[in-house]
């Protein structure tokens, strides 16, 4: 994870249960804190200065799928929270001032406050396997990509509210990979695999459904575009 301001680079180093931290330059230090179970998704509050760091966690470990929060400041952990699976991505939102972690399963989105550090909601996923994760601040849409080759537009605002977006053959595994987003666009890059390639899909959630509007008012089958 890269974050321009204040500069730093965090890695999850998940072979020895430890998070990285360092300024990018010719001779870079890395600082390194203890975390849980194999750590894998990251996200940051730049406001506080808080890393949430989501842990895979190990079956022959009871308890270990875990969330841990890091003052990067301080270098070290101040807070666990246990979650009901196996984690995989996560952002922050700093409307909400919350972070949002997806769980493979049960297949959820865990709403942790950064104010607090205790579990605001839980958002149960009508499809197998969350896995990518961003967010459209601006528009409150949290677009999550999951194993059943499907990509979910999740209200933000906890509403309850979910627009799918099928994508690609039902046996491939969805990745998104980070979102850029503008006011008026929201981008995503998808991943998945069939039998014998990887395709990548660039996405306008928004672009797209006014375009599948159109053709179908006008009696045309919605196609997809993508490479």
């Amino acid at each position: 994870l890269v974050v321009e301001t204040p500069g730093l680079v965090f890695t999850s180093n998940r072979g020895e249960d430890t998070i990285g931290v360092f300024t990018p330059g010719d001779h870079p230090v890395v600082d390194k804190v203890a975390v849980g179970v194999r750590p894998n998704g990251l996200a940051y509050d730049p406001k506080r200065g808080r890393l949430l760091v989501a842990h895979v966690g190990d079956p022959d470990i009871p308890g270990s799928c875990t969330v841990s929060i890091v003052d990067v400041r301080g270098r070290r952990r101040i807070a666990d929270l246990p979650v009901a699976g196996r984690t995989r991505w996560a952002v922050y939102d700093p409307v909400s001032d919350a972070f949002h972690v997806n769980i493979a399963d049960p297949p959820q989105i865990v709403v942790i406050s950064s104010h607090d550090l205790a579990v605001r909601r839980v958002v149960d996923i009508p499809c197998a396997g969350p896995h990518g994760l961003d967010i459209d601040v601006t528009h409150r849409r949290l677009f999550c990509a999951c194993d059943a080759a499907v990509l979910l537009e999740v209200d933000a605002r906890g509403r309850g509210a979910f627009d799918a977006m099928p994508r690609g053959q039902e046996h491939g595994r969805r990745e998104q990979r980070p979102a850029a987003t503008t006011d008026e666009l929201a981008v995503l890059i998808v991943e998945h695999d069939q039998p014998d390639e990887r395709v990548l899909e660039i996405l306008d959630p928004v672009g797209s459904r006014d375009r599948d509007r159109r053709r179908r008012e006008h009696g045309e089958q919605a196609g997809e575009q993508g490479f």
